[in-house]
């Protein structure tokens, strides 16, 4: 092959990448990972609930780039609550069983993966997590509602894996200081989001944090903008593509160069006299 490109897990792309590099064969790999909503407390919270919410069920929770947990500042986590639960109830449905039937809310890939996420979500809650809202599943049906856990530690079971899946944890924190080493502390993620109305705060956790891409009171948009480079860095991928960097990215910039019949070399042949000597030393310094 000339080139592989791999969409999916960090441990599948390992091995795509050991196999490619038997034949040096270049790699893309998009690989996905926990990326994080910092919301601090100057964000339209409202509004972050809203985007967060599309973003995170969308599919169920099974894109990529889909927002994974949610670190909020402590002092409006209760009305970020409730603005994620109305715009899930006027969505989806106003009850459990309304939003099991709900066409608009897809079901999961596989049983496999809904008894992996009825785990995980169990396990959660024994930890000392809280589903604030939904929690019903149904293994069968490959059927988890959109669900809210709060309480969540930042060692709790659901903060060790890519959830891919709709179940959002919430965390709190006082400072930017958390949010920022909580990032700087884990494999960097695949998209990074943030809801701040104080560009020194965007500007900080822009700087101090590294993911594949980022929104500023957005979630997913910048996937669809074909004028952006989308990727990951470190465990979230290698590479990356979408419009013209896709083209760079499955081309070989070949480079040719066409000498006429003036040969100017000829004086840089040996033997290395002192004259040419001091050709050499006056063409690197123009040319260095």
């Amino acid at each position: 092959f000339d080139h592989i490109f791999f969409t999916g897990s960090p441990r599948v792309g390992k091995i795509v990448m050991a196999a490619a590099a038997k034949n040096l064969t270049p790699v893309t790999l998009e690989l996905g990972g926990k990326s994080p909503v910092i919301i601090d407390e100057t964000a339209d919270i409202r509004l972050a609930a809203e985007r967060v919410t599309w973003g995170k069920y969308l599919n169920a929770g099974q894109t990529c780039i889909a927002p994974d947990y949610v670190m909020i500042h402590e002092s409006r986590v209760d009305e970020f609550l409730s603005s994620a639960i109305t715009a899930i109830r006027r969505r989806f449905g106003s009850t459990s069983e309304e939003r099991r039937f709900n066409d608009s809310l897809c079901r999961l890939v596989s049983e496999g993966s809904a008894a992996r996420l009825e785990s995980l979500l169990r396990a959660a809650v024994e930890q000392g997590a809280t589903i604030a809202f939904g929690g019903d599943s149904k293994v069968s049906d490959k059927y988890l509602e959109p669900t809210i856990l709060t309480g969540v530690s930042e060692d709790n079971p659901i903060m060790e894996e890519e959830i891919f899946g709709p179940v959002l944890p919430i965390l709190t924190f006082e400072t930017l200081d958390k949010p920022i080493r909580f990032v700087q502390s884990n494999p960097s993620p695949l998209a990074l989001y943030l809801f701040s109305h104080r560009q020194k705060n965007i500007e900080r956790m822009l700087a101090e944090t590294t993911s594949g891409g980022s929104c500023v009171n957005s979630v997913i948009l910048h996937n669809a903008n074909s004028d952006l480079p989308f990727g990951g860095v470190g465990q979230s991928g290698l590479g990356n593509y979408h419009g013209f960097h896709g083209f760079r990215t499955l081309s070989h910039e070949r480079s040719v160069l066409t000498q006429g019949s003036l040969d100017i070399l000829r004086y840089f042949y040996p033997p290395y006299t002192t004259r040419v000597k001091a050709m050499v030393r006056t063409a690197i310094r123009a040319f260095t």
